[in-house]
């Protein structure tokens, strides 16, 4: 009797196991910020807008064109939802793909890479 009980309890340990490790996946994705909405503003000025409030570490943004050429950025504003940040040098027509680095969602510990792009038209028009 001592036997079934130990197996009984030995399979009912290795199924919990298992359920928790196919629910891992898809909570562990809802830890990475989601980009809502990604709009130039003109001038080399990019604004990232987030779905909900995040947090930043040790913030750092990479720029690359279709090309892999990297290039410089400033962060020109950041709060808890939304991101500004200048691609210098840039060249009206291209395509921009960007890394923000150390972001998270306000209540998860783990801070992660979001990747996004950016299309910077080949002329833009003045605002009158």
């Amino acid at each position: 009797m001592k036997r079934l009980w130990k197996r009984a309890v030995t399979v009912t340990l290795m199924l919990a196991m298992v359920f928790s490790l196919q629910m891992a996946p898809s909570h562990a994705a809802g830890t990475t910020p989601r980009i809502e909405e990604v709009s130039y503003e003109g001038n080399g000025k990019v604004e990232v807008e987030f779905d909900r409030a995040v947090q930043y570490k040790n913030l750092k943004i990479t720029v690359t064109d279709t090309s892999k050429k990297k290039y410089k950025v400033r962060i020109l504003e950041k709060d808890d939802d939304e991101l500004e940040f200048q691609i210098v040098k840039y060249k009206k027509g291209k395509k921009y793909n960007f890394k923000i680095k150390s972001v998270r969602y306000k209540k998860y510990r783990v801070y992660k890479t979001v990747k996004g792009s950016v299309k910077i038209p080949k002329t833009t028009r003045k605002k009158t």
